[in-house]
């Protein structure tokens, strides 16, 4: 079971600075995380995340970013190169969806994926 101690851990974030949010479906086994450093180069960025996407059968996935600048050029490239409609982006500034990856039973997979600099300058 993963709990908020593993991903303080994971991530090397001062636990002083971090609040998180748990509900039931936290530890949910159909839940996995997976933490990478974000490669300066955008195609091999682009090309990793593909390649971990590609890895997934069934399911749905989640990929955290900084910024929601950083969301949306992340939307665009992305979507040169897969279907469109494969692919949609939520940040803060829209809407609540009623999503329930991981919740449903279905499986789901949350990839993170930062810059050090910009997870140093963030926290």
């Amino acid at each position: 079971m993963v709990n908020a101690q593993e991903i303080v851990i994971c991530l090397n974030i001062d636990h002083q600075k971090l609040f998180v949010f748990q509900d039931k479906y936290f530890g949910n086994s159909t839940f996995t995380y997976q933490v990478q450093k974000k490669k300066d180069n955008k195609e091999q960025f682009l090309e990793d995340i593909l390649k971990i996407t590609n890895e997934i059968k069934a399911g749905k996935y989640i990929i955290y970013c900084v910024s929601i600048k950083e969301c949306e050029n992340l939307l665009m490239n992305l979507q040169t190169k897969v279907q469109k409609e494969e692919i949609t982006m939520y940040h803060g500034n829209l809407v609540q969806e009623s999503g329930q990856a991981g919740c449903d039973g279905q499986s789901a997979k949350a990839i993170i994926m930062f810059s050090q600099n910009i997870w140093a300058n963030s926290i």
